[in-house]
């Protein structure tokens, strides 16, 4: 179960059901004395409250549950109840690092990949996110550079999320200067702060601003995502591209295809303007599963080159 405090009673209760079943330990067996054994003498279970246990060390938990997923051969449903919750990152990592063994002449490593995988296609069917990977799958061509598909449109989802970022700063830093400026409690929309708008409209032509700020005490509605939403995706898609290229490959052309692509940005526009809260969700879940195979292969003890080099194809596009 999904818990991190477990009551005494219950502890008592799979201790004594335990040694019965495989000790041949008489029923009669004070279960509440072992548990006080295992508190006092191994450290494992610690009493956070009263008759309230939790492992001492939640890395021992998450490898006891890796380890019974694995045994019962649960890993797919793991992945339909639990792919997202990031307290099941570190599980995930244990299970493809301990799964062995092969089902139907594919590893089992590779099926925990192929069904998290598949879950992440299916955020990618979504309207507002599947029109962004077809874009994103066009831009591609604009980068002429001999590495992986998947990279290039790792690259191009970076940069985009980039500009808006750059651009969204940039205008809240100016915007905030307008609403500081009072006469009688109305802004005073001085005519260089407005240069100064529309300077960054030419030079983020086809960019858009992802949110913006309340000054003053305006009525000035603000946008999804929040700045957390933001930063947090922006560490996804920057992790992401650092994983496909590595970190040298990464530095070498990041600043070729700022320029390069900047202008097919702005011959093929696309704006996250009507974006809602749950389109945001979905990107960032996309996003971060993405991620999680990426971690996943790396844990993994055996995948087959030829899955993992059909996965490497799939990511990040519609299919």
């Amino acid at each position: 179960e999904d818990r991190l405090f477990l009551e005494k009673r219950e502890l008592v209760k799979q201790i004594k059901t335990h040694l019965q079943q495989n000790l041949n330990a008489p029923q009669i067996l004070d279960g509440e004395k072992v548990l006080k054994t295992i508190e006092l003498e191994q450290g494992i279970l610690v009493e956070q409250a009263s008759d309230v246990y939790s492992f001492s060390h939640l890395t021992l938990q998450e490898y006891l549950t890796a380890r019974y997923i694995v045994e019962n051969d649960l890993y797919e449903e793991i992945v339909k109840n639990h792919l997202t919750e990031t307290r099941w990152q570190e599980v995930f990592l244990l299970i493809s690092g301990l799964l062995r063994g092969k089902i139907n002449q594919l590893f089992k490593a590779d099926h925990l990949l192929l069904a998290i995988e598949k879950e992440s296609q299916e955020y990618a069917e979504t309207p507002k996110l599947y029109k962004l990977l077809v874009w994103v799958d066009q831009a591609t061509c604009e980068l002429k550079e001999t590495v992986k598909l998947c990279a290039k449109r790792s690259i191009i989802i970076f940069d985009r999320f980039n500009k808006s970022i750059e651009l969204t700063k940039k205008t809240n830093d100016i915007e905030a200067n307008i609403y500081n400026n009072y006469i009688d409690n109305t802004p005073q929309f001085y005519e260089p702060f407005l240069k100064k708008l529309d300077k960054l409209g030419q030079e983020y032509l086809g960019i858009d601003v992802l949110y913006q700020e309340n000054y003053g005490g305006f009525a000035y509605v603000e946008q999804i995502p929040k700045e957390a939403t933001v930063k947090y995706i922006n560490k996804l898609t920057n992790s992401i591209t650092k994983s496909l290229l590595g970190q040298s490959e990464f530095d070498k052309i990041s600043n070729f295809y700022k320029q390069v692509i900047l202008e097919f940005y702005r011959q093929n526009p696309i704006s996250f303007f009507d974006w809602r809260e749950s389109d945001w969700i979905i990107f960032q879940n996309y996003l971060y599963v993405n991620e999680l195979i990426l971690n996943c292969k790396k844990a993994a003890q055996t995948i087959s080159p030829s899955v993992w080099e059909e996965i490497e194809d799939r990511m990040l596009r519609v299919l």
